[in-house]
């Protein structure tokens, strides 16, 4: 069992009155200063813009600023002292101006500066705000906190959450876990509060393992199972990870977590428990709860914990177990551990649980499924047909399920079964559903209906405007009437769950059908649909979901359909990138075999069938296609059909060429810009993914020759507590296959290698001119910039900054900088108040980050007007990879990859050039 972290040292901190340096209290009145030099600034041109003629409607009479007078400044400094208990500013512009005001400096240290003096300078300046909390005393809401964070850095860690707490107690109200409740529920969001070193954290925490719990049990707020609170949560958990030992007072929890029945919870808790010794026995245990979540949580948690002592218990639990789901996972469990599966599947037990099954009342709603007209299967090792019993049983109980996820046992009896067998199956219970969800009433209902209803209507006066004739009414009246669904399947949609299991790309393109055709009328159905394609293994079902997450007309479904692709990832194991490689659509073009099967790096094809005749449509190294008849001669476009050739067929080709051209068109850009992340991000493939996912497929193979690469070999580094990529060979691949260095001598590649793309930042510069020269030589037309680029790195003082300050105050207009920016892939921020905005955003979904240029503003809809770029600097995005709210907290720039830093100090140094350059004045030309 885990034992309780070393006893701590109780922390006082300081009392009494503490002198303020000298050099804080200057640093203080500079920057009041120059914070009123800038708002009288604003002030006059915002009285100007006021008194013009043709003032907007919303410009409001501007508020004439002050200079912070000596009598508040002194009230200040004797509150920081600590010679005063209270501060009450007595003009908003001090608050005002400390917003605005840039870090402290060097001075705003240990020793002369004490821990105590920094919280009460973020309480008078506005950074540090209190609010009632009930009987919880005051809450902490640490709104700017960079300079308590330059502070952490020049204490070189003396002091950690403990230490803050005691001394934020010092205010009024604030009670000892204020700050660990702040602490939680800031690092749960878009915000980042005292993101220190795991020494800093735990030792709070440990003394207040209550707010822990209260995360856990959702006292803390908000509910448990609402984004909010997954995310309360994650924290909360991370925070147990920092801990040398787990804590005892927490450890039962997590045991009631891991083997619970939230299914949130679970994994989480048992990564937390991963510390814990003799996990074993009592996980076993659990496999004899009453409960069948417990049970199931158990057999699932045993497989992953890869112990082979636990498959007697597990054999035996599935003797003992009459739940279809948990034997399902308890056969998971055995396989995953090595355990020979077969025996527990009892085809002639099957039957006669089948038999028993078939005589209970059906489900109610299922009569349209006919049982006697199920296609047959036949089992794979005896060739045998499955008794049809057994097949409507599996179709009943799939009913009953009501879930789309394939059921483990009925899974695994499949799989035994002819996959031809299995995928005609799911086409018909496809097709038979669609069928029944979409059912409309018969011709005759319909022609009564709209017979009486256009006899009535027609004596309006608006009828016989709109219509020409009455019959022309009734017309559009039947049409109407006969689209209307009487019927729906959405409660036999577990019947999908065999679909999923078996379905084929024509179940795909069935469901692909009725998305297009009913995604405004049916939700729920396309719902259980997407569900289905996310399970069917077939990359045409990966590719259809990807495609609804990303471009669908619904945001409903595009956000349903991106839940899945996650979770696809998720349980095959891959990232997001993973998974859009190797779904990568290929428009129908293939290569040609070699003798082993493998795809040959020749020109990619693909054949378009007239019937009597065909054409061969052939992508050539720069992605254009090429079409020759059947004797090899070129044609600029497929022929009109001939008397012999079959229309439907003709049809089909000149369909298959457009959606080829268009998926060549579409892939083409967007595989450049995620090349283009990929080199920014560093991004390495294994060698075999590489191979397989890119210079082999047809459309992105020629877009590989494009670029340079390099083999690295990946290594820990412990220093770095990271990896560390060290160079072996730079290379570009050939259109016949090969791999050429810069010198065109041959590359070979191991397989314990990683692939990457080349960078300024990665290359020595007689390597990088080197191969600048080989793309000229061979006239190659790179893809976007690699070489040539500005290494930019980040100076020691640096390191924890969070903006690039460089470009400040260079000059330009907001047409030029939009113009500049959309061509270099950034886009427009997010508008605020009176349609303003004052940032352009590129972001990097891969990272979960995204790069800001801040300048000096601009409205909606936008004028030409002089504008100033002010600093870059990056900030997180969303699970779901959308940019957050705009005071999301900026990251330190140490965290960004170089050549991300890099490449995007070049595009704003591209952006600055479009302008005048550097303006002194600039604070007066901008806008704000």
């Amino acid at each position: 069992m885990p034992s309780d972290p070393p006893n701590l040292s109780p922390y006082t901190a300081v009392a009494g009155v503490v002198p303020f340096p000298e050099a804080g209290q200057q640093a203080l009145l500079e920057a009041f200063a120059k914070g009123y030099v800038r708002a009288r600034l604003n002030y006059d041109r915002q009285l100007e813009q006021f008194n013009a003629p043709d003032r907007p409607v919303w410009v409001s009479e501007p508020h004439l600023p002050e200079p912070v007078d000596a009598d508040t400044l002194q009230a200040l400094f004797d509150y920081v002292s600590g010679a005063s208990r209270k501060f009450t500013p007595m003009r908003r512009e001090l608050r005002l101006y400390a917003w605005n005001m840039e870090p402290l400096g060097d001075w705003f240290a240990p020793p002369e500066v004490h821990l105590v003096q920094v919280v009460r300078i973020a309480h008078a300046l506005g950074h540090l705000d209190l609010h009632a909390n009930g009987a919880r005393g005051a809450a902490l809401w640490w709104k700017k906190s960079h300079d308590l964070d330059a502070y952490y850095r020049r204490s070189r860690g003396a002091f950690g959450l403990r230490e803050l707490s005691a001394a934020a107690q010092t205010l009024p109200g604030v009670s000892p876990a204020a700050l660990g409740e702040a602490w939680l529920k800031l690092n749960s969001g878009f915000h980042v509060f005292c993101d220190w070193d795991a020494e800093a954290i735990w030792p709070y925490f440990d003394e207040h393992l209550e707010l822990l719990v209260s995360c856990f049990s959702g006292e803390m707020g908000p509910a448990i199972n609402s984004h909010q609170g997954h995310q309360l949560l994650a924290t909360a958990f991370r925070v147990l990870g920092m801990f040398p030992t787990l804590p005892e007072g927490v450890v039962p929890l997590m045991w009631e977590y891991a083997l619970g029945e939230q299914k949130t919870m679970r994994a989480p808790a048992q990564q937390v428990l991963a510390r814990v010794a003799d996990k074993l026995p009592r996980v076993m245990a659990s496999l004899h709860e009453g409960r069948q979540a417990i049970r199931a949580a158990a057999a699932n948690w045993l497989g992953e914990l890869g112990d082979p002592s636990a498959i007697p218990s597990l054999r035996e639990a599935f003797l003992n177990e009459k739940q279809e789901v948990v034997k399902g996972t308890l056969i998971q469990a055995l396989d995953r551990l090595g355990a020979d599966v077969n025996e527990f599947l009892d085809r002639a037990a099957l039957l006669q649980e089948a038999r028993k099954g078939l005589k209970k009342k059906r489900p109610k709603g299922s009569e349209w499924l006919l049982l006697e007209t199920l296609p047959e299967l036949f089992w794979s090792d005896t060739g045998q047909r499955v008794e049809p019993e057994i097949v409507g049983w599996w179709v009943l109980q799939s009913v009953v399920r009501k879930n789309i996820a394939p059921g483990p046992l009925v899974q695994r009896y499949l799989q035994l079964c002819r996959p031809g067998d299995v995928a005609r199956l799911a086409r018909f219970l496809l097709a038979s559903w669609i069928e029944e969800d979409t059912r409309t009433p018969p011709v005759s209902e319909v022609a009564e209906q709209a017979g009486r209803e256009a006899r009535a209507l027609w004596t309006q006066p608006w009828a016989r405007e709109q219509y020409a004739s009455e019959q022309e009414l009734y017309k559009s009246l039947f049409n109407e009437h006969s689209s209307h669904c009487v019927g729906s399947a959405i409660g036999q949609k577990g019947v999908l769950s065999l679909v999923a299991i078996g379905g084929d790309r024509e179940c795909v393109r069935l469901i692909e059908q009725y998305l297009r055709k009913w995604f405004g009328q049916r939700l729920a159905q396309c719902k259980a649909l997407l569900e289905v394609l996310a399970w069917i293994d077939d990359p045409v079902a990966i590719q259809a979901l990807i495609a609804v997450s990303t471009r669908f007309r619904t945001k409903s479904l595009q956000k349903v359909a991106a839940g899945h692709v996650q979770s696809l990832a998720e349980r095959r194991g891959w990232t997001l990138d993973e998974l859009a490689d190797r779904t990568l659509p290929d428009g129908g073009f293939t290569r040609q075999a070699n003798d082993n099967g493998t795809p040959a790096l020749t020109a990619a094809r693909m054949v378009l069938d007239y019937g009597p005749r065909s054409f061969i449509v052939t992508l050539t190294d720069d992605l254009r296609l090429r079409i020759a008849n059947s004797d090899g001669k070129a044609l600029k476009n497929l022929p009109a059909a001939g008397k012999q050739d079959d229309p439907e067929l003709v049809k089909m080709a000149k369909k298959s060429l457009s959606e080829a051209r268009k998926t060549v068109r579409e892939l083409t850009k967007r595989q450049t810009e995620r090349f283009y992340e990929a080199l920014c991000t560093q991004r390495t493939w294994s060698v075999a993914d590489w191979l397989r996912d890119l210079r082999m497929h047809p459309i992105v193979g020629p877009l590989c020759t494009r670029l340079v690469w390099m083999a690295v070999r990946v290594t820990k580094d412990d220093e770095k507590a990271g990896e560390s990529m060290e160079v072996v060979r730079v290379f570009r691949p050939l259109e016949d296959g090969s791999l050429t260095d810069h010198e065109d001598q041959p590359v070979e590649l191991t397989p314990e290698l990683k692939i990457g793309l080349a960078h300024t930042c990665s290359l020595p510069q007689e390597l990088e001119q080197a191969w600048i020269e080989h793309l000229a030589d061979y006239d190659v037309q790179p893809l976007f910039p690699q070489f040539n680029r500005e290494a930019w790195s980040l100076t020691p003082e640096m390191l924890h900054a969070t903006d690039v300050m460089t470009f400040q105050g260079h000059m330009l207009t907001t047409f030029r900088l939009r113009s500049k920016a959309n061509r270099l892939n950034w886009t427009r921020g997010a508008v605020q108040d009176a349609g303003s905005f004052w940032w352009y955003a590129k972001p990097f979904p891969s990272l979960r980050l995204e790069a800001r240029l801040e300048f000096t503003g601009s409205f909606v809809p936008e004028e030409d007007i002089p504008a100033a770029l002010r600093s870059f600097y990056f900030v997180p995005l969303g699970e779901d990879a959308q940019p957050v709210a705009w005071d999301a907290a900026k990251l330190p720039l140490s965290r960004v990859p170089r050549v991300l830093l890099s490449e995007i100090f070049a595009d704003v140094k591209s952006i600055a050039a479009e302008g005048t350059g550097f303006d002194p004045n600039w604070e007066q030309r901008g806008l704000w």
